[in-house]
């Protein structure tokens, strides 16, 4: 999950929780929660499925409640989709690949 964070967040967002300037609480949940949006949009991708639409879908009203994406189980579809890569790529270990974009003969 931490390496999907990573590969999604800007160079700006990674000096600003990096560096020394100290933010404040309110700041640093709204990066928080910008980079989690982020990372669950591209997981979509990866899986090749429209990010706007997953959205969008998951938070839909429905009876006065809203269902809310989750990125409970995002380590484990970064590990299969890392798993596909390293298949494709001929490698036997899915921890020496790196994220990447979705070749298109994956999709």
């Amino acid at each position: 999950m931490l390496e999907l964070c990573e590969y999604v967040c800007t160079e700006d967002e990674k000096a600003s929780m990096a560096g020394n300037n100290s933010l404040e609480e309110e700041e640093l949940v709204l990066l928080a929660s910008s980079i989690e949006k982020k990372a669950l949009m591209k997981m979509w991708d990866f899986e090749c499925k429209n990010g706007t639409l997953e959205y969008d879908e998951k938070n839909k009203k429905k009876g006065g409640q809203s269902k809310k994406p989750t990125y409970l189980a995002i380590g484990v579809r970064v590990k299969k989709y890392k798993q596909r890569l390293a298949k494709r790529c001929g490698m036997t270990d899915y921890n020496q690949e790196k994220l990447c974009e979705c070749p298109s003969d994956l999709r």
